[in-house]
C-alpha cells in the first residue's frame, strides 16, 4: 500500500537538485510499474468477487476478463480498483481484527 507513495515521492524526488536526482526518478518509476501489477492483480480478484455475486458463466467472465485487461492499458482501471479495494473492502473481507461470524453447526448435531 506504500509502494504508490514511495513511488511518487521518488518521482517527485527527480526534480531535486541533486546529482542522484535522475536515478531516484528511474527508481520511482519502476516501483510504480511493479505495484500498478500488484493493484492490477488485486482488481482483477475484485472483478472475480463481484462475478461470483453475480451468478455469471463463463462466457461473460471470459468477456469481462478481456474487456478489464483492455481497459488496464488504456486506464489503469483494474489497478486503480485494486487500489480502491484496499481502503474501501469493496469485496467485503474481514479486516484484522474484525471477529468472524460465527458458523451455524448443521441441525442434529451436538
Amino acid at each position: 500500500m506504500l509502494a504508490p507513495i514511495l513511488a511518487l515521492a521518488l518521482l517527485a524526488a527527480e526534480r531535486l537538485a541533486i546529482d542522484g536526482a535522475p536515478v531516484l526518478g528511474v527508481i520511482g518509476l519502476n516501483v510504480l510499474s511493479v505495484a500498478r501489477w500488484v493493484f492490477f492483480l488485486q482488481g482483477m480478484a475484485v472483478f472475480a468477487a463481484l462475478f461470483g455475486r453475480l451468478k455469471t458463466g463463463r462466457p461473460a467472465r471470459i468477456f469481462g476478463y478481456v474487456l478489464l485487461g483492455i481497459a488496464e492499458s488504456q486506464l489503469w482501471l483494474g489497478s486503480v480498483l485494486g487500489l480502491a479495494d484496499i481502503w474501501l473492502n469493496l469485496r467485503r473481507l474481514p479486516r484484522d481484527g474484525a471477529r468472524p461470524e460465527p458458523i451455524e453447526a448443521p441441525s442434529g448435531t451436538d
